[in-house]
């Protein structure tokens, strides 16, 4: 700002709405503004996150790989089901604000669940064929 501008309400090239005295920026600020009250720099709430949904998120991918380790075919379809769920859980919780470790390590779980079940697919599929040959 220059210091010729009135004092008053102005984008502060932060993306918040500042208060400036017209002399200087003031620690008076609003993210939004629209916003009826206003935050001072040391008022203002902590924008981060629950890693609650990384964790769901985790705890689901690690079931899935459980799921498809065993060789049971209904528990490797639940397992590869809740792959996706886990996928699709982990990627919203990365996308948000928050602590991001559980996300990560829900997502190099996945990974490992799907190397798991392609390994587990070429075992069932080569013992399927060796019976089917020998038969």
């Amino acid at each position: 700002m220059t210091s010729n501008a009135p004092a008053g309400w102005y984008d502060d090239g932060g993306g918040r709405t500042r208060y400036w005295d017209g002399a200087a920026w003031t620690d008076r600020f609003v993210d939004d503004p629209g916003q009826a009250s206003v935050a001072t720099a040391a008022e203002a709430p902590a924008k981060a996150g629950s890693p609650m949904l990384g964790l769901i998120g985790l705890g689901l991918a690690v079931v899935a790989l459980v799921g498809v380790a065993l060789p049971w075919m209904l528990v490797e379809l639940i397992g590869g089901v809740l792959l996706i769920a886990a996928f699709a859980v982990t990627i919203v919780a990365f996308s948000r604000r928050g602590p991001r470790w559980p996300a990560i390590a829900a997502i190099i779980v996945c990974v490992a669940a799907v190397v798991v079940a392609a390994v587990m697919f070429v075992i069932g599929f080569m013992a399927g064929y060796a019976g089917a040959v020998s038969g």
